[in-house]
């Protein structure tokens, strides 16, 4: 798994999205009980490319990390799975600068 994560570009990203969806359902104490897919409405390749369309200058695939993935309408605010099913949906997500992301926190811009 771990040559695959380094090899595999779409594995390692859909592998860091699971662990996100993953961990915003058991911080609520709630069961993940959709595949990934499902939560976040397309394919992980159909993400790729909306992800990356919302770019901004410097942003690439390869420098993930440097940015962080963003909840527009923060998970915080998810109370029960449905909540968390509706705020990891592909729509509700961005990227995000790190630091801007650490700045923004749990708050709505």
């Amino acid at each position: 798994q771990k040559k695959r994560l380094s090899e595999d570009f779409v594995y390692s990203f859909k592998f860091k999205i699971n662990n996100i969806i993953r961990k915003s359902f058991k911080k609520r104490n709630c069961i993940k009980s959709k595949r990934t897919e499902e939560i976040l409405g397309c394919t992980i390749q159909e993400f790729i490319y909306y992800i990356s369309s919302k770019f901004t200058e410097g942003m690439t695939l390869e420098n993930y990390g440097e940015w962080h993935l963003d909840h527009i309408i923060p998970i915080s605010s998810a109370k029960k799975a449905e909540d968390v099913i509706r705020l990891n949906h592909h729509t509700n997500l961005q990227p995000l600068w790190a630091e801007d992301n650490m700045k923004k926190g749990s708050k709505i811009f």
